[in-house]
């Protein structure tokens, strides 16, 4: 930004001085330069100006953005909390499906802290690593999920 030639108080003297007709403008090249300044501090203004204009415009796109990403943000936490709740009933229903089932080297009853090492250990034995010796408890957890619906 350009900052006037003239100081607030000499540009104030002579706006007086010329209001009241007492201006001594010795010649035109005084007249000339302040016009020039004039004209070079409209310029800086113009650009300026436009400078925040465009800031002030970028500004309110990041605004809109931002309010866009909480709406988003908003539809993904309420999509999650109903996930979330989902795979709770789900895992509840599961666990008092296969409640009553015993897994090999497993001596904890099926509860919330330890349906994940029990579903683990259920599809190490019935899926993962098959065999015969397992086919007694593979028809267990059959049976035990088809008597109700999960869903």
């Amino acid at each position: 930004m350009k900052k006037a030639r003239l100081s607030l108080d000499e540009f104030n003297s002579l706006h007086t001085k010329l209001q009241n007709g007492q201006a001594d403008l010795d010649s035109d090249e005084e007249l000339v330069s302040l016009e020039n300044e004039i004209r070079d501090l409209q310029r800086s203004n113009s650009i300026m100006e436009a400078y925040i204009i465009k800031l002030s415009t970028e500004v309110t796109s990041l605004e809109a953005n931002s309010k866009q990403a909480e709406k988003e943000n908003e539809v993904l936490s309420t999509s999650n909390k109903q996930l979330t709740e989902t795979l709770t009933s789900f895992k509840s229903k599961l666990i008092r499906q296969l409640g009553g089932i015993s897994l090999p080297d497993f001596n904890e009853r099926l509860n919330n802290e330890n349906f994940d090492t029990f579903m683990a250990r259920l599809k190490n034995l019935c899926v993962d690593n098959y065999s015969s010796q397992n086919e007694v408890l593979y028809n267990t957890v059959k049976q035990a999920l088809a008597r109700k619906p999960f869903i």
